[in-house]
């Protein structure tokens, strides 16, 4: 996270430099020739200088500090929010630089950047929930994004592991700070479906007669050890 935060923070400062010598093409596909002439051109220019620069040295420092302090998923959420906060700020204080006919035009670049916020922070908000656990007569499911269906003889090892393995790729999956769901691989080749947040321990490892290997954990340190309890009294699986 400290390196995606450095290159963020060293992307928007080099993208203010370049906004800050060519103004006009933030608003340039949108403008026509008369409206370009009435805008203020040189202080749309300064405001998404400095905005650009002390977004990206904010940005960076606070996400640094929650990654030094081990919030590893509110660091994540910072610069995703962050970020999109501060371009609807820059966009809406570009208004007074702008000629009163690009008003509307600029209401509706609001409106959908708002929007895209909102949408991002629903989509952020059930991801990275924690599944829950449901136990049926012949199967046990874990719900919610990459959730599994699974059939109890169809597990073949069921172990608590005070440890994940090291996950060097993310093949399908979404990934958000400490919280990973969805199809990972390992240093040593492996592919596995992780339904965990690394802020907990233990984890519950399920593997399946298919080779397919599962890793979940819980806020409740309990719950990995009531599974596989429930899990061998509902299975033809030998202890």
């Amino acid at each position: 996270m400290a390196t995606t935060s450095i290159v963020i923070a060293a992307i928007l400062i080099l993208l203010a430099f370049f906004v800050k010598g060519n103004p006009d093409l933030i608003i340039k596909s949108g403008m026509s020739r008369e409206e370009k002439e009435k805008a203020d051109l040189q202080g749309l220019g300064k405001l998404w200088f400095r905005g650009l620069i002390s977004l990206g040295i904010i940005l960076c420092a606070a996400s640094l500090a929650l990654s030094f302090l081990n919030l590893q998923t509110l660091s994540a959420i910072l610069l995703i929010f962050g970020l999109l906060l501060g371009l609807l700020v820059l966009t809406i204080m570009s208004g007074k630089h702008m000629p009163s006919s690009m008003q509307r035009k600029l209401h509706w670049s609001t409106g959908i950047l708002a929007a895209s916020i909102a949408g991002i922070a629903a989509f952020m908000a059930v991801s990275s929930g924690e599944p829950k656990v449901e136990f049926g007569e012949e199967t046990i499911t874990f719900t919610g994004l990459y959730g599994q269906q699974i059939r109890y003889d169809d597990i073949s090892d069921l172990m608590i592991m005070d440890t994940l393995p090291a996950i060097s790729l993310r093949t399908n999956g979404f990934a958000l700070g400490n919280i990973l769901k969805g199809h990972f691989r390992t240093n040593n080749s492996e592919t596995c479906i992780l339904l965990v947040n690394t802020d907990h321990s233990p984890y519950l490892f399920i593997g399946l007669n298919d080779g397919k290997k599962i890793y979940f954990n819980s806020k409740d340190p309990e719950l990995p050890g009531t599974i596989i309890r429930k899990i061998n009294e509902r299975s033809s699986r030998p202890e």
